[in-house]
């Protein structure tokens, strides 16, 4: 047999998928890739729900079960450490106004903003001209 290519099983010549989670070579996942053979060439294809172009696209993306796990483990790990950090002596001693409930779920809420942001930041296609 020839050499191995990533992604593809050399006995078989069966399509696989990339090491990892779609990981890039700094270690972090922003897409993932299958590879298809075609007449004897290699294609990659980029899965369309890990990326987008325009921004109507960006919900899809936002809202893709992988993804939507991801930014609400995020918003939960920054939120409750932030909760802590803020408001938890106030909740605690029973002096909790509507005020501070607004406030502890604006401290869930801006991580989970911010994390789909990175995420939108690093899944952008350029749009072609």
């Amino acid at each position: 047999m020839g050499p191995s290519v990533k992604g593809i099983d050399p006995p078989s010549g069966t399509p696989g998928r990339t090491a990892g989670r779609g990981a890039n070579r700094h270690g972090a996942g922003v897409q993932s890739f299958q590879r298809e053979r075609d007449e004897g060439a290699l294609i990659e294809r980029s899965a369309e729900a890990s990326t987008w172009r325009r921004w109507r696209e960006a919900p899809r993306v936002c809202l893709s079960a992988r993804s939507l796990r991801s930014t609400l483990s995020v918003a939960l790990v920054v939120g409750t450490v932030l909760f802590a950090i803020n408001q938890l002596d106030v909740v605690v001693g029973g002096r909790a106004t509507r005020l501070v409930w607004l406030k502890v779920a604006l401290t869930y809420v801006v991580p989970f903003l911010v994390a789909n942001y990175g995420l939108l930041v690093g899944s952008r296609r350029p749009v072609d001209a």
